[in-house]
């Protein structure tokens, strides 16, 4: 399933289509599309907005609250801060905020050798706050390792409905499947043709836009779904995280490769593509009443959601579910109230990843020190030498223990707390560094006979150093549990994250991330099996689903699907032509369905909406498989039917 981003963009690349063509029809659905950017946006979501309904996270009740709003609730504490009282762990955004905020200061009063400014910083308290703020930054790395377990179990207990079950159990009906499962597998087409006709018929510009967008977001999917998922050799349903935590990749990839000024060209220099930590999406489905930071108050204390989605937007969307569906019996997890609490948490997890206000957007270190009597080593406690009294042990973090057959949930909790040891390192010279730094202060202001503030310059460069060490080793972290997005300058060189498990593949090498393998592998691959958590970082090693399904050929880098028009046209097979129930293809022959490139195929969905076939949006069972039920109890081989 492609990401979020990369859905943006093939919303931009349509409405950029439209309003370059001459038909009139095309030109009227950009207007709509712009006319109410927010929905538009919103649309664009897609299904995914149901990975976070439902999502009551009162205390005590989370079993009500999918369980992607648990695991994000646990990230946004770190954020916001834990517990309270003297046991208290203070949050990560503010302590950033006011640590960028003072080593500015401090950088400008540096440059100018403006004593009175540093005077007044010092009397002021401002100094006293920056170094307390120094020692926060150090309680909360220290207690983020303690987190990650968390997060890990968290982790390894969300399975979608498919894997949960054991060979020879009956299948849950659909109506207890989680709201993202339902919608990305049931009457799919009949739901997109239903919001535009619906919306034409209300005549309310925010109603089309959402449709519009929600339209371009299913051919998104049925388009981009089985290129991940032959790039993955497995399908969500099977190996779930893996296929989330990849797709952070491809959507670094895609804003990079289509929002640089000129479209680039190999070798791609991907030190200069724009990265996501800074892109504020969140802003693209952002509508009036709605705050980050009392958000965030919100989400961590369980407290209700305050209304931003529009009662009568709910009413459309929920008139348009129970026309294609059947009204939400009692008791269902489609609600109103959950269909606002998707659209925060879903904006919430934007800011986060996008917004720079999280993790701060780390991507490239500190320039050459200021000066060259600075020296190569910073003047405090240097990790990576043997410290003074420790029997001639290095200060390092510990490796993370990789067993034969580990479970694959405890090597990446490993791996995170060695990274975090690496962070704690830093951040506790930080706090060494922030004493040197006051020493120095006070020494200036105290009338010192030589005022050296080439020193303070120095002091100030190697503390900037150590943050961004410090951070680097919690953005490696994060994306190690699949929370944030590799920076653009990540996808061309092996990252921490994935050596530390081995994994010694880039997004240009390797064919791991983003070429497919074409026919030398069908999917889906690794059938569960009870008892064994399902690899979902490295290649699936389980004995492949039967029978073989349709994979998907491709060339190379997501612009294959996308927009790539000379390998991958329209004529290839449109998307709004629904065909014969697929039979099993062997491996290595021709496929008789090939779905054109995203763009071209939304276009062509936009102008003619009516009767859109339901594919199933995970591409679960390979290209061209139209919705399904299990027939019977679970097997392997699995027996399926069309959808009844």
């Amino acid at each position: 399933m492609p990401g979020i981003v990369s859905q943006f963009v093939l919303l931009d690349l349509v409405v950029k289509r439209m309003q370059a063509s001459s038909d009139p029809a095309q030109a009227a659905i950009a207007q709509a599309l712009t006319s109410e950017p927010a929905y538009a946006n919103l649309g664009a979501v897609g299904p995914d907005l149901f990975d976070f309904m439902p999502n009551d996270l009162t205390p005590g009740k989370l079993g009500t609250a999918s369980l992607p709003a648990q695991f994000w609730q646990i990230i946004y504490g770190v954020a916001n801060g834990l517990g309270s009282g003297a046991g208290a762990v203070p949050g990560l955004v503010a302590t950033l905020a006011k640590l960028n905020g003072f080593l500015s200061q401090l950088d400008s009063i540096a440059s100018k050798q403006d004593l009175g400014a540093l005077s007044d910083f010092k009397n002021n308290g401002s100094l006293d706050q920056a170094l307390a703020a120094m020692k926060d930054l150090a309680t909360i790395v220290g207690n983020i390792s303690n987190v990650a377990g968390n997060i890990m179990a968290n982790i390894k207990s969300q399975q979608p409905f498919g894997p949960t079950f054991a060979l020879g159990s009956t299948v849950p009906p659909p109506i207890v499947w989680d709201c993202r499962d339902f919608v990305f597998w049931k009457r799919t087409g009949q739901f997109a043709s239903a919001l535009i006709a619906n919306a034409r018929q209300a005549n309310d510009p925010r109603y089309l836009a959402y449709a519009y967008g929600y339209a371009i977001a299913y051919t998104g999917k049925v388009c981009g779904s089985p290129f991940l998922n032959s790039i993955l050799n497995s399908v969500y349903r099977l190996n779930w995280w893996r296929h989330r935590w990849l797709n952070l990749f491809g959507d670094a990839w895609v804003w990079g490769f289509y929002n640089m000024p000129t479209r680039p060209t190999q070798p791609y220099d991907y030190l200069s593509w724009p990265s996501l930590c800074e892109a504020n999406l969140q802003q693209r489905i952002e509508l009036p009443g709605i705050d980050p930071a009392t958000l965030l108050d919100v989400v961590t204390s369980g407290q209700a959601f305050p209304s931003v989605l529009p009662a009568d937007f709910a009413s459309f969307w929920f008139d348009t579910f129970a026309q294609v569906y059947g009204a939400p019996p009692a008791g269902s997890r489609f609600s109103a109230d959950a269909l606002n609490g998707a659209y925060l948490l879903t904006y919430l997890m934007l800011w986060f990843q996008t917004s720079g206000k999280a993790l701060g957007c780390n991507a490239a270190p500190p320039m050459a020190p200021p000066d060259s009597k600075c020296g190569d080593n910073p003047p405090w406690v240097d990790p990576t030498q043997v410290p003074p009294g420790s029997g001639g042990t290095p200060n390092l973090p510990p490796a993370p223990t990789v067993e034969h057959h580990a479970d694959v949930g405890e090597i990446v909790c490993g791996a995170i707390v060695a990274l975090l040891g690496l962070a704690g390192l830093f951040t506790g010279n930080l706090v060494a560094g922030g004493g040197a730094l006051g020493a120095g202060i006070d020494l200036i202001l105290q009338g010192a006979s030589q005022i050296d503030w080439d020193k303070l310059r120095c002091q100030l460069y190697w503390y900037h150093l150590y943050l961004y060490n410090g951070l680097n080793a919690l953005h490696q972290a994060a994306m190690l549990v699949g929370i944030v997005h590799p920076y653009a300058s990540e996808l061309a060189t092996d990252s921490t994250t994935l050596n530390l498990l081995n994994l010694n593949f880039t997004f240009d090498s390797g064919e791991r991330i983003v070429r497919s393998r074409g026919h030398a592998r069908d999917f889906p691959a690794g059938l569960w099996v009870p008892g064994v958590l399902p690899d979902w970082i490295k290649d699936p090693t389980a004995a492949a689903e039967t029978p073989t399904t349709v994979p998907y050929l491709s060339v190379a880098y997501p612009d294959f699907w996308l927009d790539d028009a000379i390998n991958n046209p329209l004529s290839n097979g449109q998307v709004r032509v629904g065909g014969p129930w697929p039979v099993e293809v062997a491996s290595g022959s021709d496929f008789p369905v090939q779905f054109g490139n995203a763009l071209d195929n939304a276009i062509d969905v936009l102008t003619n909406p009516q009767n859109l076939p339901d594919w199933n949006l995970d591409a679960d069972r390979g290209l061209a498989y139209l919705t399904w039920q299990f027939d019977g109890p679970y097997t392997n081989p699995v027996k399926i039917e069309p959808e009844s």
